[in-house]
């Protein structure tokens, strides 16, 4: 899934929750106001799920983790600001030992 398709859906979702508040304060629970906050909930699973697949496919467990936490508003920033490529395999490897030769120089382990 894309970017912009979670960050479209994220919206749609957040658009329809707080017009269907408007609607159930205004007039009661009424069919449109049921209808507004079923596309709400279909939008914001869409979003949500696809978010955290999308966070994990990209190995992105900062992402991930914060999405879970925060839900739909959460998927609506990573469809803002989130990442497009994952951390490629040859990149994790050296990484990982630069940052163990950093923790042995910083713990005085030679």
């Amino acid at each position: 899934m894309s970017k912009k398709t979670i960050r479209n859906a994220a919206a749609i979702s957040i658009g329809t929750l707080i017009l269907g508040i408007i609607l159930l304060l205004a007039s009661g629970a009424n069919l449109l106001t049921i209808l507004c906050l079923i596309v709400c909930f279909i939008t914001g699973c869409i979003s949500y799920f696809g978010t955290l697949i999308k966070a994990a496919q990209l190995r992105k467990m900062g992402w991930f983790v914060g999405v879970l936490l925060t839900g739909v508003f959460g998927a609506f920033i990573f469809g803002l600001l989130g990442p497009e490529q994952r951390t490629s395999d040859e990149a994790l490897l050296p990484f990982l030992h630069g940052s163990y030769k950093k923790t042995k120089r910083t713990l005085g382990m030679k």
